[in-house]
């Protein structure tokens, strides 16, 4: 039997599948200036909300930022005029 902390329901009523990132869902409640202000960064950064606010979690409680939360270098968009 897999542990329920180590595990994700399908939602389903199906069998219990293990998160392949070792990652847990965790759902809060935050004030709404500080959402909006993490809105802001995420979109302003053009990242996922998540990842930012896994990142401000990490630094902040002194935990390595997980690779894939970090911002990816973009490619440079292509003017319209030039595009395919």
């Amino acid at each position: 039997m897999i542990p329920v902390e180590a595990s994700r329901s399908t939602g389903r009523g199906g069998r219990r599948l293990k998160d392949p990132n070792g990652r847990k869902y965790t759902g809060a409640h935050l004030p709404l200036d500080l959402r909006a202000a993490l809105d802001q960064r995420a979109e302003a950064e053009g990242r996922p909300l998540g990842d930012l606010i896994t990142e401000v979690l990490a630094e902040g409680m002194g935990f390595p930022v997980p690779d894939y939360c970090r911002p990816r270098e973009r490619d440079p968009e292509l003017p319209l005029d030039k595009a395919s």
